[in-house]
This record gives structure tokens, sequence and C-alpha cells, in this order.
């Protein structure tokens, strides 16, 4: 859907400064730091580049993920190294497809119009579907649930964070939007007031503004207000 929306492209994936001030600072205050000790290490010369530290992490990720080794790449970064370089991952994507720009809080209106508008057919007898199955990635389950509001971590993810802060962060993608991760909206009727409930990876999810995790289907369509029914190309400024 980014590639789709012409101003999330120019404004946010692409010449986004907000962004590009907090990666500038987590450079210097943690990727500096982790190539100048890789540096000292292991006598590298010239000087490892701070720019080159993420893809360390990403070819650790790599060895771990499909030979389950932690003595390849890995062995070169330490345990606060892995965390900090993790939260690198999570602080690009929370600017980028979530609560770190304010139009990825408007992204995900056509699915839940399309939500809304299938689960209404069904409640006024104009359909029998009962499951809408789809299939998607990371950047587009963050935009359902940046969307509604959910899944929000207590602080921005920015550059100065602890490793304290880091370390007790609830929502990161490797804790809620890794890989064979599921989202879904179930939809109870067995009473005159139908009530919704968001279930991330089998776990109950409050969806902010609803007083239990048994939502009432009127206040979430309230909590959504004019994102059902948003035109996406005007929202996005598509010629």
């Amino acid at each position: 859907m980014y590639n789709n929306c012409l101003l999330a492209n120019e404004t946010v994936i692409n010449n986004n400064p907000e962004f590009d001030e907090q990666k500038y600072i987590f450079g210097n205050n943690t990727l500096k730091p982790i190539a100048d000790r890789m540096t000292n290490d292991y006598g590298i010369y010239p000087p490892l580049d701070p720019n080159v530290v993420p893809s360390i992490y990403d070819a650790c990720e790599f060895w771990v993920l499909f030979f389950n080794r932690t003595d390849t790449w890995c062995s070169l970064l330490s345990e606060d190294d892995i965390i900090k370089l993790a939260y690198n991952v999570d602080m690009i994507n929370y600017y980028k497809y979530s609560f770190g720009n304010p139009l990825n809080e408007q992204t995900g209106c056509v699915y839940y119009t399309q939500l809304v508008n299938s689960v209404e057919n069904y409640l006024n007898g104009s359909s029998i579907m009962v499951a809408d199955l789809k299939n998607g990635h990371a950047h587009t389950m963050l935009s359902v649930l940046t969307t509604l509001g959910a899944a929000k971590n207590p602080y921005p993810l920015t550059a100065n964070l602890t490793l304290s802060q880091i370390k007790q962060l609830k929502y990161t993608l490797g804790k809620s939007i890794y890989w064979s991760s599921t989202i879904y909206f179930e939809i109870y009727t067995c009473s005159d007031s139908p009530k919704v409930r968001l279930v991330l990876n089998f776990e109950p999810l409050l969806i902010p503004g609803c007083k239990s995790e048994y939502c009432e289907w009127s206040t979430f369509k309230k909590i959504l207000g004019d994102k059902i029914g948003c035109d996406f190309n005007k929202l996005c400024k598509n010629p």
C-alpha cells in the first residue's frame, strides 16, 4: 500500500527529516561505539564503517535463522550489541510504518473500511461470509495496528533510549510482528449487541477506547471514525 501512496513515499518512506535526525543520532551514539569496539578487538584497518554494523546484525540473524548457528557473525557482537541493533530495526519501522508519523495512523483505513462493511453485511443478513483471511507482511500488519492505535509502547522509539528502556519495550518486531505472526478480529453475535475482539498472536489485545477486550461493535466503529470510508487517493494525494 505504501507503493500506492504518493504522500507516504514522498514524506515518510523517503525525505523524512525526523527519521533522518534519529538515524544520525543513533549512528553516533550506538553504531559508532560498536564499530570502534570491533575495530579495536579485531585489529580492523581501515577502521570499520559504523554503517556496516547493521549488516553484520542481519548476517547474524541469517545464520541463526537458517542454520541455528551463533558462532559466525553473531560471535562478533555482544548480547547488548544485538539488543541495540534489533532496536535499530524497530526504530526504523516506527518512523516509516508506525506511530512515528501521523500519516501511518491513516493508511490502514482501506482495510478497516472493508472489515466494517463486511461485518455490517453479515449482521444485516446480506452476506453469509463468516471469515475473511488475508496474507500480509510486517509493514501491512503494523499499519493495521497503528491505524487502530493498538500495540503502542508507552514512549516514542527515539535514538536516545537507554538499554534498560529498550529491554522494557513490549511491542517490537521480535515480540509482536515476527514471522508467522497473526492478527485477527473475532466478531461475537450471540446477543443483540455485537462485539469485537482483537487478537495478536493468539493473545487478546485491548482496543484503545474499549472498556474490555470484548468491545461493543458500535464503540469500535466510533473509535475508527472517519477512517471508515476514507478516500485513499485523496489521503495520499495521488494524481
